[in-house]
């Protein structure tokens, strides 16, 4: 049903999309003056961005720490990546920052391993969960965008990261009268 509270998704563009957390609507029929009457719709959405339906991805081979990670978004407004590093070599605590976002997990990866962190912070290890990041996950900018890896002096540093996201766009709040 349209206005209960579940989770939505809205596409006011056909390549875009809104998450909905709640959708409200009011009306006021004025019968002696119909031009008077009113209809308002509330959206109440999970995040102020709207996102491309298309994932984007760039994929960086490590070999040395720090390394640098370049992508590019193509949307206006700042998105939060999913990161994927596959260990080549032992890695011991990887990290990645952007300014002054950073993100570290403590442990350490053996090769072959797959650490997944999701974009809330989840880290996930050969598919199993395995707790979460030390800090915050950093956004990318809209444009182009470093990203600094680095890991323990004891690490191979030899491993493969891949970044995935969806752009991200500002979008206009408008209202009409009906």
């Amino acid at each position: 049903m349209l206005l209960d509270n579940t989770v939505k998704v809205l596409k006011l563009h056909p390549e875009r999309k809104i998450t909905l957390l709640s959708l409200g609507f009011k009306k006021k029929l004025d019968v002696k003056k119909p031009e008077d009457s009113k209809m308002i719709i509330t959206m109440l959405a999970a995040d102020t961005r709207e996102y491309s339906i298309v994932r984007d991805s760039a994929t960086a081979a490590v070999t040395s720490s720090p390394a640098n990670i370049q992508l590019t978004t193509e949307g206006s407004a700042p998105t939060t990546p999913e990161w994927t590093l596959t260990a080549i070599g032992a890695i011991i605590n990887p990290a990645i920052s952007s300014g002054a976002d950073r993100m570290e997990w403590n442990g350490t990866l053996d090769p072959g391993d797959v650490m997944v962190v999701s974009k809330d912070g989840a880290v996930s290890v050969n598919g199993r969960r395995s707790g979460n990041i030390s800090g915050t996950v950093p956004e990318a900018d809209a444009g182009k965008n470093t990203f600094v890896y680095s890991d323990d002096p004891g690490s191979s540093h030899n491993c493969t990261i891949d970044v995935m996201w969806n752009d991200a766009y500002y979008w206009v709040i408008f209202r009409k009268k009906f």
